[in-house]
């Protein structure tokens, strides 16, 4: 089985004050047959990537977490969970302190048709 990269977007290089979170954007999946949703998160400090999912974009439900250590590149890690509902987005808790450097990029993948 193979997957189309349908959609890709840097969400958040701003960085975080100790104990803060981003949320990432909601991606609307119900106009495509998405099936994965896929994040990359590096930071210079040790935190926690989500990745959340919800019926009607506002009551979400978290199914995946991920452990993110401090070292930007060298750490960096990539998770992703199959859709099971209309909307997804990348959640991010820092951890005990201040980032000075911090991505989170994310991609939805769909079914390729193949000949």
């Amino acid at each position: 089985m193979s997957y189309n990269l349908n959609q890709m977007a840097t969400e958040a290089t701003g960085l975080l004050a100790a104990g803060d979170h981003f949320d990432g954007a909601s991606h609307d999946t119900s106009a495509w047959a998405y099936v994965r949703f896929r994040v990359l998160a590096a930071s210079d400090q040790a935190g926690t990537v989500y990745i959340e999912q919800s019926a009607d974009g506002t009551t979400w439900f978290r199914t995946s977490t991920e452990p993110v250590t401090a070292g930007f590149t060298q750490a960096a890690i990539v998770t992703e969970s199959l859709i099971t509902m209309r909307y997804v987005r990348a959640y991010y808790v820092n951890g005990a302190t201040q980032q000075t450097e911090f991505m989170l990029a994310t991609a939805l993948l769909a079914f390729a048709e193949t000949a």
